[in-house]
């Protein structure tokens, strides 16, 4: 799990919440931007909340990248949403359809945002979006993905594990016993004094 502590830091003279995380999951971010002042507030940012940057020179490339799956978020600038714009989302829809996509328009304006959404953007920002905009647009993408990857180690976890909770030896060794016997066919008798869970371990059994 991901523990988050609070830890302000400034942008352009203000403060902002910020989060250290304590998690063996990096936060990384797909970036393809080539306005340089929109890369050093991007760079900013992402050093002041611990996120690396995986920097691509196109968005084919970024679509093609090794980790492309596994970040946190894609950041990709275009002139405008329009086509090239649109064929890249749909892309990125298909090959990672979680992974939210955050795009920085130069020409920004609310029918832009507006068909950015439509098409499944996670958030559109104009191109030169202050410290304070990106920040909580990646901060945002973050947890956004953290809810998803507890979803999925939820769902994949066994499922006869929500009716027995503890962590002790004993209780580990219950849970190695019904691991080893629950998927043969045979008769268990359970043992115990009342209120110690015995009919939570025949539903976890069964």
């Amino acid at each position: 799990s991901t523990l988050l502590l609070p830890r302000p830091f400034c942008f352009e003279g203000r403060a902002l919440a910020s989060f250290s995380t304590m998690s063996t999951h990096d936060r990384q971010l797909l970036l393809c931007v080539s306005n340089a002042e929109t890369n050093r507030r991007i760079q900013t940012v992402a050093h002041e909340l611990g996120i690396v940057l995986l920097t691509v020179a196109s968005p084919a490339a970024g679509t093609a990248h090794s980790q492309f799956g596994t970040v946190d978020a894609i950041v990709v600038q275009f002139s405008d949403f329009g086509p090239d714009a649109a064929a890249f989302i749909e892309s990125c829809r298909r090959q990672s359809p979680n992974t939210p996509v955050i795009v920085l328009l130069q020409r920004f304006s609310s029918d832009e945002a507006f068909r950015a959404a439509q098409a499944g953007v996670f958030n559109c920002l104009h191109l030169f979006a202050t410290e304070n905009q990106l920040a909580d647009a990646f901060q945002s993408a973050y947890s956004h993905m953290s809810q998803i990857r507890t979803t999925q180690r939820s769902a994949s976890a066994e499922a006869w594990q929500r009716y027995l909770v503890g962590q002790s030896p004993s209780m580990e060794q219950v849970l190695k016993i019904i691991r080893l016997v629950a998927s043969r066919r045979c008769t268990v008798l359970i043992t115990g004094e009342t209120g110690t869970g015995k009919e939570m371990a025949a539903r976890a059994l069964h």
